[in-house]
């Protein structure tokens, strides 16, 4: 994974060192470079600085993807600290150093520019003419770093791991694929194929019976990969390289991230993108190396994004004032949650889990009809809301010891916890006075595959039939590349398992497309509201003068077509 390229500068520009806004951002930009503290303790006003630090960018002519983004920072000095701290030796992998060596040092070259600061030719807003603007920490360079990053120790701990185990198996195979002269990529992809047709026949020998895939992959060292191979086209698509500004950030982070976290910052599109510096991390039902953990939580914030999408159009507000909407809703559901602490804290922590299955695992939106919807209606997982969780704490072994333990000793409490969520959401919509739309909403209900042209049976051949455009065909075609390689397993049930994260991304990407014609006129409210600022902004901090005439001109804002902000094209009907 090679860095992004960058055009040089011209001759014939000057440098420039616009000074940093100040107001909102200076309250905040220590913390930002130090820590994300600040978001779990204000969630509001980590996204308002983060937004205002890219307006402030983005209008002054930068490319939207290379604004200034300091809470980055410290993740890429932990990636320094780790490759400083641990040679290939004591890592227990020195065969790789030869191989291995380059990337890193392209890596570390890498943050070290971005430490740098990254120059960028603009047009001065004001004089018209050509600049050269030097950024630190651009946005986009800085998530590409922390996956160059993940790519590297995903070889090293996947090559480490099969080493350490091959000390008590002693298998002559394992030994000649770890021998072998083969690229570090294809050792992996080697290990684990082994890894997979030895662990099936193992079931298969305990089972007497052949195993599903499921069981295949949870009971394997280190599962092949999964995350980064349906979903790299899709996240990059929609999340990392988006053709609209809709303000969502993805912040590259080490730190351990709980239930309670993940649900109070659900109101703004912030999304974590979780680092390992180890083996594995269960999560999800599955043992995840460093670059699938990654991508996991990636395809989370994709899923989250998508559901804001599909808000928008249902509320028919601007992407503002939807998270002001959104965080009045959790605000007043957490109000409800605090009074029920004291009286039933099992209750309590019931309704948590609840919220975090509505809100982060399955997606949905803070938006009222949106989490009616997801728990009453049939997901696109083909099941309904209490049905999904209680499989996932029992046959399917979703959550780690000792959260599935906890778990299944509140499942007796998970009905009368919808039914508390269901009256917060009555009350919420009553005393907030927000207006859910009855008509002409979309719902994942009026988007199941069948409505799509994909069809919910076990070959495979019908869903790459049915997944017509890019996205929706990238997935149709590593399913079946898959299946060419027998690696999917024919029964109804694996195939299902396969298929409802593909199913369910073509449905809501179609959503995002059909809410985009309504989200066109809330994006251009959001635009000038946001210039205006910028420009106060920059005339208190005595970046613009007070009264002048090409201020007076700025004000208005360029037009649309002027703007560097493309809007997401709009579906015809």
């Amino acid at each position: 994974m090679s860095p992004p390229k960058t055009s040089e500068p011209s001759k014939t520009a000057k440098k420039s060192h616009i000074p940093s806004m100040k107001g909102n951002i200076e309250k905040y930009v220590e913390s930002l470079k130090t820590s994300v503290n600040l978001w779990q303790a204000e969630p509001k006003e980590f996204y308002l600085a983060m937004k205002e630090i890219q307006d402030e960018h983005i209008y002054r002519g930068f490319n939207p993807k290379k604004f200034w983004f300091p809470v980055a920072k410290p993740a890429l000095d932990h990636i320094k600290d780790y490759f400083k701290a641990n040679s290939f030796k004591e890592l227990g992998v020195p065969e790789l150093q030869n191989e291995l060596e380059p990337l890193i040092k392209k890596n570390l070259e890498h943050i070290k520019r971005l430490e740098k600061g990254v120059d960028q030719e603009i047009i001065d807003p004001i004089t018209k003419e050509p600049i050269v603007r030097t950024v630190p920490y651009p946005y986009d360079e800085c998530v590409e770093a922390s996956l160059q990053f993940l790519e590297i120790v995903d070889y090293i701990f996947r090559v480490k791991a099969y080493k350490e185990l091959n000390k008590d198996l002693k298998n002559p195979e394992l030994q000649r694929i770890l021998d072998s002269q083969d690229s570090v990529q294809n050792k992996v992809v080697a290990l684990s194929k082994w890894d997979f047709a030895r662990t099936e026949k193992d079931l298969t020998d305990k089972m007497d019976k052949k195993p599903s895939i499921v069981q295949i992959v949870q009971g394997m060292r280190l599962p092949p990969y999964f995350q980064s191979t349906n979903y790299t086209n899709l996240i990059r698509a929609d999340l990392l390289d988006p053709d609209t500004f809709d303000a969502s950030f993805i912040v590259p982070s080490f730190l351990p991230l709980d239930i309670s976290f993940l649900n109070d910052t659900r109101p703004f599109a912030v999304y974590p993108m979780g680092m390992l510096d180890m083996e594995h991390l269960f999560a999800d039902a599955f043992k995840h190396t460093p670059i699938e953990f990654a991508y996991h939580d990636l395809k989370h914030a994709w899923d989250m994004q998508l559901f804001n999408y599909v808000a928008l159009h249902n509320t028919e507000l601007s992407p503002s004032e939807l998270a002001d909407q959104m965080k009045e809703i959790y605000d007043h559901i957490t109000q409800k949650q605090k009074e029920l602490k004291t009286k039933d804290p099992d209750l309590y922590e019931t309704v948590e889990l609840l919220l975090f299955e509505l809100l982060h695992e399955e997606g949905h939106a803070l938006e009222i009809g949106d989490m009616r919807e997801g728990l009453d209606e049939k997901s696109m997982y083909g099941n309904y809301f209490l049905d999904r969780l209680n499989y996932k704490i029992g046959p399917f072994n979703f959550f780690g010891d000792p959260e599935r333990k906890r778990f299944a000793e509140l499942s007796p409490r998970y009905k009368e916890g919808v039914d508390l969520l269901k009256q917060w959401f009555n009350s919420a919509e009553k005393d907030l006075k927000i207006d859910v739309r009855k008509e002409n909403r979309l719902t994942s209900t009026e988007h199941k595959p069948e409505k799509t042209g994909i069809k919910i049976g076990p070959t495979v051949s019908q869903f790459t039939k049915g997944a017509k455009d890019s996205r929706g065909q990238h997935l149709g075609i590593e399913i079946a590349k898959q299946k060419k390689n027998d690696s999917i397993p024919q029964t109804q049930q694996d195939y299902n398992i396969q298929t409802a994260s593909a199913r369910r991304a073509r449905a809501i990407t179609e959503a995002r497309d059909y809410a985009a014609s309504g989200m066109e006129k809330a994006l251009n409210k959001t635009r000038k509201e946001s210039e205006k600022q910028v420009m106060k902004t920059l005339k208190e901090a005595g970046v613009l003068p007070q009264n002048d005439e090409a201020t007076k001109e700025q004000e208005k804002g360029p037009s649309l077509e002027q703007s560097t902000r493309r809007l997401p094209p709009t579906k015809s009907k």
